[in-house]
């Protein structure tokens, strides 16, 4: 079963960085899928994850985008029984106390800067090889 990330990001430099990082840490291309913001997002969600999926799949969301931001988007996923048990990590420019809150009230499951992505891949790399995600659909 492959593990996938979802980087939600607007930012073309920022993805770039993500991705370099990526590679970096073994991942593939196919690895790492994309969306510009939260409405983009959920529309790759709902095509992605079925009743029958058995996808394993974390978001990596930032918070600061045009149109559906990050917070809406995890107020729109934690409401959606589809979604709710995403693991979600914020990679964000913010480091506002309130987002920060935010956040982990919306069920983050952590929460970096985007000065440190390489090392935040890394992190990923490290969680996703040792962690038992969720089921998101179909299995209660």
């Amino acid at each position: 079963m492959t593990k996938r990330i979802l980087l939600v990001e607007d930012d073309d430099l920022d993805f770039e960085c993500f991705l370099r990082a990526a590679r970096a840490q073994g991942f593939d291309s196919g690895q790492v899928l994309h969306a510009l913001e939260g409405t983009q997002a959920l529309d790759l969600l709902r095509e992605t994850i079925s009743d029958e999926s058995s996808e394993q799949l974390v978001v990596v969301l930032d918070l600061n985008m045009p149109g559906m931001n990050g917070i809406e988007f995890l107020t729109e996923i934690r409401n959606d029984p589809r979604f709710s048990r995403l693991v979600v990590f914020v990679l964000t420019s913010s480091d506002h106390g309130r987002d920060i809150t935010n956040a982990y009230e919306l069920g983050v499951s952590g929460f970096s800067s985007k000065e440190n992505v390489s090392e935040f891949v890394k992190m990923l790399r490290q969680f996703l090889t040792v962690s038992i995600l969720p089921p998101l659909a179909g299995v209660a």
